[in-house]
Formats: C-alpha cells, sequence, structure tokens
C-alpha cells in the first residue's frame, strides 16, 4: 500500500483506480519467459550459464546488471544442453574476457554485446562428441564437479579443434 499512489501514477496515471495497479504494465513480454532457456548473470567472475528447462524463472537485466535469458528457436540445429556447455567453457570465458570491460576482482560482463556473435560450431562430424557433452550437462544437475567442467572443457576444445594446452 505505501508504494500504491506511485504505482498508480505510472504511464501518466493510466492505472489510477483500477483493482490491477500492481501489476506488471505489458505483460505481452512475460509470454517470453515462458519457454525453455538458458539464465545468463550478466557481471561474473566465470562463466555461470544455467539452464531453466521447467519455465520457472523470470527476470530483469540491464547494462551490467541482473541477468537475461537465452531461448533457441523451435528448429535450432543446437540444443539448450550443448549451447550451456559452450558458454560455460573456459574458452567462452577467455574469449569473453578479452571482450569485455575489464572489472574489479576479475569479473566482466557476460551482457548480450560480448557474447552473440561467438562461434558455436556444430557439425554433423561432431554429433557423437556432441551428444556426449549433452548427456554430461543434463547429469551435471545430480552432481557438479570440478572433473565434470573438465571432461566437458576437454570435449569443447576438440570441437573446435584445440589442444589441451590452447
Amino acid at each position: 500500500k505505501n508504494n500504491k499512489k506511485t504505482l498508480e501514477n505510472r504511464e501518466r496515471g493510466r492505472w489510477k483506480g483500477k483493482t490491477d495497479w500492481y501489476m506488471y504494465g505489458y505483460p505481452k513480454n512475460l509470454t517470453k519467459f515462458d519457454q525453455s532457456k538458458l539464465l545468463v548473470q550478466i557481471l561474473a567472475n566465470r562463466s555461470t550459464f544455467s539452464i531453466d528447462r521447467d519455465n520457472n524463472y523470470y527476470f530483469v537485466g540491464g547494462g551490467n546488471a541482473g541477468a537475461y535469458g537465452i531461448s533457441l528457436p523451435k528448429n535450432s540445429e543446437i540444443s539448450l544442453e550443448f549451447l550451456c556447455a559452450i558458454l560455460n567453457s573456459s574458452l567462452t570465458h577467455w574469449l569473453v574476457k578479452k571482450r569485455s570491460s575489464p572489472f574489479q576482482h576479475g569479473f566482466c560482463s557476460f551482457a548480450k554485446r560480448f557474447i552473440e556473435d561467438l562461434p558455436v560450431v556444430s557439425s554433423k562430424s561432431n554429433q557423437t562428441l556432441i551428444k556426449k557433452i549433452e548427456k554430461k550437462v543434463r547429469n551435471l544437475s545430480k552432481t557438479i564437479t570440478e572433473d565434470s567442467d573438465a571432461e566437458i572443457d576437454s570435449m569443447i576444445s576438440k570441437i573446435y579443434g584445440l589442444s589441451e594446452n590452447e
């Protein structure tokens, strides 16, 4: 009730006298959240992408604050699991650190402008490895270890034709 007057006065008083004065003003945008997506923490000291398979999370973001989501088209050739693995890889973290403005304590920005044109390799010749990565990511929700991160990193490096030392 403390905020009722402020919320009613939004958009030149559009909400005055309405019973739903507290609601989000543009519900059409909420439908974009009701789908499987990757969740992205914008400002982080490492890649922290995660999958929202159950459409549970809604968020706000902007600039270098908050979070945002990445959804794939229905006819996408890649899965959320594979994209999540690529975006959480040490390779992607290295690329983003090179592109992003540096912040204190090793933090960098995973804002759209720093990740939207990252190369995502998916080809028929890599399908066996991609399936292994997808399975590993699906199983991570049960147990996350440094070994599993290293194993996924190694598989991602192979897909990109990199050696263990690169």
